[in-house]
C-alpha cells in the first residue's frame, strides 16, 4: 500500500504543531544534530482503539537497553527494513513484533507529518490506524516493559500538559509533555500527539472517524 493513497481530510499542521511540544534546545550543540550518514527511515503506529465508550491509544514503555530512547514512553515502531514495502508496512510489522497486535486486524487511517530526530538521526513517519476492539497484547520483553493505555481525552486535556527540566548529555533542556499518572510523555512522541490533537478537532473526535478517508 502506497502511503500517498492514505490522506486526511484536513491539511496536516506539521511543524507548527510539533513546535508546541518540542524540547528546547532541540539538540545539544557539538553533541547532536550532525551525522555522517543520511537520516534513517523509521515509522511508528498511533493505534486508536474504541474501549469502554472512549478512544484510547496504547503506548509502550521501552526497556532500558535502548541506546537513545531506553525507558521512554513511545509508540510502537522502529526502523524501516529492506523487506518493508513502505512506512505503513514498517509500522504494522513493528506493532505486531513489539506488542503482538496482528497487522491484518488493523485498518490504516492516515499518515501524519514526518519528524526528524536529531539525537538518533531517525526520520519518523507516524501512521494513524484503528482496530475494532481491544486486542490481547503480547509484549516483546527485550524491547517493551509494559503497554500503557491512555485516553485521547486525557491527552487532549490541557490540565495534563506540563513542562519539565530534564538532563541530556549533562545539560538541562526544557521539555513540554503530557503527565499521565506516573508517566511523562515528551520528545518526538509528544510532538506527534500535538499534531494529532490539532488535526482532530472536537467535532471529528468520534469513533467512526468520518473526517478521514482512503482515496
Amino acid at each position: 500500500m502506497n502511503t500517498k493513497e492514505i490522506i486526511f481530510c484536513k491539511a496536516l499542521p506539521g511543524e507548527k504543531a510539533h513546535n508546541k511540544m518540542a524540547p528546547h534546545p532541540r539538540y545539544i550543540k557539538d553533541m547532536e544534530g550532525e551525522h555522517d550518514s543520511p537520516p534513517i527511515g523509521s515509522a511508528v503506529l498511533v493505534l486508536i482503539i474504541p474501549h469502554e465508550n472512549e478512544l484510547v491509544i496504547p503506548f509502550i514503555k521501552r526497556s532500558n537497553y535502548g541506546k537513545y530512547h531506553g525507558g521512554q514512553i513511545a509508540f510502537p515502531g522502529g526502523k524501516i527494513e529492506k523487506e518493508d514495502t513502505d512506512a505503513i508496512h514498517t509500522a504494522l510489522r513493528e506493532c505486531q513484533e513489539e506488542i503482538g497486535v496482528p497487522k491484518e486486524h488493523i485498518s490504516v487511517l492516515g499518515v501524519l507529518s514526518d519528524l526528524y530526530i536529531t539525537i538518533s538521526n531517525f526520520n519518523i513517519t507516524p501512521i494513524v490506524a484503528t482496530i475494532i476492539s481491544m486486542p490481547k497484547f503480547i509484549l516483546s520483553t527485550n524491547e517493551v516493559e509494559e503497554v500503557i493505555l491512555v485516553k485521547l481525552s486525557d491527552l487532549f486535556d490541557n490540565k495534563n500538559k506540563s513542562t519539565r527540566t530534564l538532563s541530556r548529555h549533562g545539560q538541562d533542556i526544557t521539555a513540554p509533555g503530557y503527565v499521565i499518572g506516573e508517566h511523562f510523555i515528551w520528545g518526538a512522541t509528544a510532538m506527534i500527539i500535538a499534531e494529532l490533537e490539532e488535526l482532530m478537532s472536537a467535532d471529528t473526535l468520534v469513533t467512526d472517524f468520518n473526517c478521514i478517508f482512503i482515496a
